[in-house]
């Protein structure tokens, strides 16, 4: 198994992975639903061509086995966007930021088809967005898991990942 960025020739490949790992989420998540008829060679373009971030694939033989879509997340303190509405709505200058910003990597999305789990993919994809991650300066990681998702939340323990927000949601 080998693992390497993806590139525009792994589109048809990466457009099954991407579909399988959202219709996954999709049933997880119950609060979003895809789309009628998703553009899945857009969005996986998209993905292929951002320049915050990378996807990495795992292949062995000539066959994608999983993919991890990363990217680095820059925070502003304070966007200009709502500095200005301040300005506007209050005609005042709006107070300075509490707290400076700080660059960080983000998990987007993992996924390993099925008939391959088990053998370690996700693990050596993750590690290998790390290296990406400090390669590009970037000191922390961050993921976002569903809380009913316990093979993720099984990964992100084993690879040192600790709690550091919970976000709740209830319908009203």
């Amino acid at each position: 198994m080998h693992i390497r960025s993806a590139t525009i020739s792994d589109l048809p490949s990466l457009i099954e992975l991407f579909r399988a790992e959202l219709e996954y989420q999709e049933s997880l998540a119950q609060w979003f639903r895809l789309t009628a008829r998703p553009d899945w060679g857009a969005y996986v373009s998209a993905r292929l061509n951002r320049t915050d971030g990378a996807v990495l694939v795992a292949e062995e033989d000539g066959a994608l086995l999983g993919f991890v879509d990363i990217r680095i997340l820059q925070r502003a303190a304070r966007s200009k966007r709502s500095a200005f509405r301040a300005l506007i709505r209050f005609r005042k200058k709006p107070a300075p930021p509490l707290i400076e910003p700080m660059a960080s990597g983000f998990l987007e999305d993992i996924y390993v088809d099925p008939q391959q789990r088990r053998r370690g993919i996700a693990k050596e994809l993750v590690e290998h967005a790390f290296e990406w991650f400090r390669a590009h300066n970037i000191q922390h990681v961050e993921a976002a898991i569903w809380a009913r998702n316990e093979a993720s939340l099984s990964l992100a323990r084993g690879l040192g990942f600790q709690t550091a927000r919970i976000h709740v949601r209830r319908d009203v």
